[in-house]
């Protein structure tokens, strides 16, 4: 067994199930539903829901793994495709919803996974290179254990589609660092100037590099320092400064800031992105009319004019959005909208729970519903042929009353003759 690819799908996630349940390439005994039906639509729509239930927002919408066989195995597609199920389930949690598919089209059996990025249960499916060590030696084991001579993987075998470094920052995420930028806007206010804030910071068990071009922080529970201005264009030192003096509570960047090959390199990667980050309503409102002051100010010559232009548009309908759902219920503090959400968290919570048992008793109905076809079927035949027998005893019972006519008569006859002798 061989873990030839691990890929994100970002682009079309159905192209990539309608690919793998191919007909050309496997068959419907080699494709296997896992929390879902081995269905395209079914299966997409099911996985969609679930993104849209837990909010993953994601550019990484599932993952498509290849599970391969040396072709000098000697096993046959079906054997393949048990195998590749029994090393998916000790590799990946019970709640993810992925679908199997064997391919028999090549000298070399291999079964597709699709998985989505988050399971029953709202968890998030991660792959990093813990993961394809923990996969890896699975796998050999599983090898092992079914005889297999030529299928071990190797290191060299292994092409996750990422970098290590990219993973663990997709493994960090950005929680810590909204942690981090959350108690220097505590601070900041208590703070008479940045060596103020810095010392601040230290006492609340932060440690700090100064004696460097980039003043860098790091977490008593972290291992690894982040530079400031990685925070934001709000949090470089500069900036820092201006807010504990009260000049400008937040600012813009000037074109070209970042250059880190965004499109957007003229805006601040951490302000337009705000909406995925953890803030107070006021912030939000107070960020997006600069996004949109930033974006209308450019001169309509500008080719670009239109795009900003489309953005800010999209923005403002975010706000009304959000100002409309703040009348409507009444919320008046950060925490009201906290706790609302929370109630609505453990709502879809059990709704879930739910769902997850409906889906098992879908997948049970289902089943009963082939054995009921099969038996129909059945039905079906033993009605037609007790039908064929019925139109036989009826033309058995035709040919019985001909030839009773028909002895009857010679009776008659026979009985007349016999009279007029006497």
């Amino acid at each position: 067994m061989a873990l030839v690819k691990v890929i994100g799908i970002s682009g079309k996630p159905r192209a990539t199930l309608k690919y793998e349940m191919d007909k050309n390439k496997t068959n419907n005994e080699l494709t296997t539903g896992i929390n879902t039906l081995a269905n395209i639509e079914i299966a997409y729509n099911k996985m969609k829901a679930y993104q849209e239930r837990y909010k993953v927002n994601n550019k990484v919408k599932g993952f498509h793994v290849i599970h391969s066989f040396s072709n000098k195995e000697n096993i046959s597609p079906e054997k393949a495709h048990e195998i590749s199920l029994e090393w998916f389930k000790k590799v990946f949690p019970d709640n993810t919803i992925a679908v199997a598919s064997t391919h028999t089209n090549t000298k070399t059996l291999h079964t597709h996974f699709y998985i989505n990025n988050v399971g029953l249960n709202g968890e998030r499916i991660r792959i990093d290179k813990s993961w394809i060590n923990k996969a890896k030696e699975i796998s050999n084991q599983i090898c092992k254990d079914q005889g297999l001579k030529y299928s071990f993987i190797k290191d060299k075998k292994v092409i996750p589609n990422k970098s290590w470094y990219e993973y663990q920052q997709e493994k960090i995420g950005q929680s810590w660092k909204a942690k981090i930028r959350e108690d220097i806007d505590k601070l900041i206010p208590l703070s008479k100037d940045i060596n103020d804030l810095y010392n601040r910071l230290q006492d609340q068990g932060y440690e700090l590099k100064l004696d460097r071009k980039y003043v860098a922080v790091k977490p008593k529970d972290k291992d690894r320092f982040v530079r400031l201005k990685t925070l934001g264009y709000n949090y470089t030192p500069e900036q820092l400064d201006n807010r504990i003096k009260g000049l400008d509570k937040f600012n813009l960047p000037e074109r070209g800031y970042y250059a880190s090959g965004s499109s957007n390199k003229w805006i601040d990667k951490d302000i337009y992105k705000y909406k995925f980050k953890k803030a107070s309503i006021g912030t939000i409102i107070q960020l997006t009319g600069k996004l949109i002051a930033a974006m209308l100010s450019k001169n309509e010559s500008n080719p670009r004019y239109t795009k900003h232009n489309y953005k800010a548009e999209k923005e403002l309908k975010a706000i009304e959005k959000a100002l409309l759902t703040i009348n409507n219920n009444d919320f008046d503090t950060r925490e009201q909208v906290v706790q609302a959400y929370n109630n609505l968290e453990q709502e879809l919570l059990k709704i879930n729970k739910w769902k997850s048992k409906a889906d098992k008793k879908l997948q049970e109905v289902n089943l009963l519903a082939e054995e009921i076809n099969k038996i129909n079927k059945q039905i079906e035949m033993v009605n037609n042929k007790e039908q064929q027998l019925k139109d036989k005893e009826n033309d058995f019972k035709n040919v019985m009353n001909v030839y009773d006519k028909a002895i009857r008569k010679e009776h008659e006859k026979l009985y007349k003759e016999i009279e007029a002798s006497r």
